[in-house]
């Protein structure tokens, strides 16, 4: 007994001395990614002239920088509208500059810079037709605005993610986010004031028949309708929540999402699912799905008020617990070794259990996170696809994600989006799941080319599932891929003729896509 007793002790040992080993060695590398990385950000793109990507460039006749006064800010466009179409001049907009297809920028344009206090202001909440509704900005970040909502006890309905995007920019590209059962941000903006190329004002609201249109094109447009002024959006209260973490895989995942999520009676005031890049068995197939639940009693706006400036409690991350989440994150950068530390450690510890705020979930900057290392890009990609297909979609990208040389995928969220009925360039045609990719090469045109090739597969593969893909990013889709993948471009560019008959309000991406769909 003994004899077979002590061969079974020794495995046990040297199977705890591995795990140790390589529990250490991640702190290693974890460790070293906390130290290695760089203290600076890198500067901020300049408007009209490069993007978040840093790939793309061009060169503005100027930046204009509008008065602090709001009602002299709004004459000076005019006065600029009227000096330039006569030139056949063109007219880009830029907010923080993280749409990476040229959505911003133009050779020879006059660029607006909507970061400006003239569009900051934010306005108590009121109700209107019993709906709370926040009056506020174009150039406002969403940082801004949700420390202001903050005070009195609310929230915003839908965003992306990460705070440090403009309100303006964001309705521009119709963002969605973490919110559960809901389309995307257009369904929450109530009434936005517009500046049209013939220097009109013009009131847009969502119930409004004769708005219809103009509203559908406007959001989700670019900005190559007009300048968006200010914006109604509807609010919802702010709320404590505690999060819980569930189990999935690939093939699972739509199905477990909708039981923990949608039908779920503890409602979810915020989801969002992770898919595994882990390299081996758990690429694209080890799954995650995080909510987050209303914490009893803290549900109504006065009992969560000021719960970012709360002297007594932390309702959102802490800087250490940034700090450490940003280490983990890039030590899996260009590690096989990394990547699988970082899963492990999420699928064990995952999200914190503490209680935390709507508003502190919410009020996250990407720069946290993002790339300090000029050699090197990170971008994004979204593709959406029918619940039922992700599976395939994620069966069918496997490969060629694992064969993709050069090209480091650091991260994959999967959110969940119900169908737009409200805009012209819609991505969610139906209920959609969104998969969020971040990937990572160097800063080169070799670099780049090798990334577009590697796109148009993806791409094909998403619509081969009846999905599509989102606009916002690196232009790599064929014009092709961009027709069968925005059916009603063609409606779009009828608008924009009729609000812009002179194409006064242009960029990259309208010349890249929107014009060469029509020929």
């Amino acid at each position: 007994m003994l004899k077979i007793a002590r061969p079974i002790a020794l495995g046990v040992l040297g199977t705890l001395f591995a795990a140790l080993f390589v529990v250490l060695s991640y702190v290693v590398l974890v460790a070293h990614a906390w130290f290695a990385d760089a203290r600076s950000s890198l500067p901020d793109a300049s408007a009209g002239q490069s993007d978040f990507s840093r790939l793309t460039h061009a060169r503005p006749t100027a930046t204009i920088i509008p008065d602090q006064d709001p009602a002299r800010a709004i004459e000076q466009l005019r006065d600029l509208l009227r000096q330039t179409a006569p030139q056949h001049g063109k007219i880009t907009l830029a907010g923080s500059r993280h749409s990476m297809g040229g959505h911003t920028l133009l050779d020879g344009s006059l660029c607006i810079d909507m970061r400006c206090d003239a569009f900051r202001r934010i306005d108590p909440v009121t109700t209107r037709d019993s709906i709370p509704i926040v009056h506020v900005g174009a150039g406002a970040t969403w940082h801004e605005l949700l420390t202001a909502l903050d005070r009195e006890g609310w929230s915003v309905a839908v965003m992306q993610s990460n705070d440090d995007f403009t309100v303006g920019g964001s309705i521009s590209v119709n963002c969605h986010g973490w919110q559960p059962n809901s389309p995307p941000i257009a369904s929450t903006v109530e009434a936005f004031r517009i500046l049209l190329a013939d220097g009109s004002v013009r009131e847009c609201r969502r119930q409004s028949a004769e708005d219809r249109e103009l509203f559908g094109a406007v959001c989700g447009g670019y900005g190559l309708l007009g300048v968006v002024l200010d914006v109604d959006l509807r609010v919802v209260p702010n709320a404590l929540y505690r999060a819980e973490e569930f189990p999935a895989t690939s093939a699972n995942y739509a199905q477990r999402f909708d039981s923990l999520v949608a039908q779920s009676r503890d409602v979810a005031g915020l989801a969002y699912g992770r898919i595994s890049i882990a390299p081996g068995p758990w690429f694209l197939q080890d799954a995650r799905i995080v909510r987050f639940v209303a914490a009893p009693g803290n549900t109504m706006p006065g009992d969560v008020a000021n719960t970012l400036d709360n002297p007594v409690r932390q309702f959102g991350p802490t800087s250490s617990e940034i700090n450490l989440a940003r280490a983990a994150f890039r030590a899996s950068v260009g590690s096989d070794f990394g990547k699988l530390g970082r899963w492990t450690i999420e699928r064990i510890h995952g999200q914190t259990h503490r209680v935390v705020s709507r508003n502190g979930i919410l009020r996250t900057p990407s720069e946290w996170f993002a790339n300090r290392d000029p050699k090197f890009t990170e971008i994004l990609h979204e593709y959406f696809v029918p619940p039922n297909k992700l599976a395939e979609f994620l069966n069918r990208i496997r490969p060629i994600l694992r064969k993709s040389g050069g090209i480091d995928l650091l991260n994959v969220t999967l959110r969940s989006v119900q169908r737009d009925d409200d805009t012209i360039l819609a991505y969610a045609r139906q209920d959609e799941i969104g998969l969020v990719m971040l990937f990572r090469y160097l800063a080169t045109s070799e670099a780049d080319a090798h990334m577009r090739a590697i796109t148009e597969r993806l791409i094909d593969v998403a619509l081969a599932c009846d999905g599509s893909y989102y606009l916002p990013y690196r232009p790599h889709a064929t014009v092709d891929q961009f027709r069968r993948a925005y059916p009603r471009c063609e409606e779009f560019y009828e608008l924009k003729q009729k609000y812009d008959s002179t194409e006064l309000f242009e960029n990259s991406f309208y010349r890249n896509y929107i014009e060469p769909a029509e020929k």
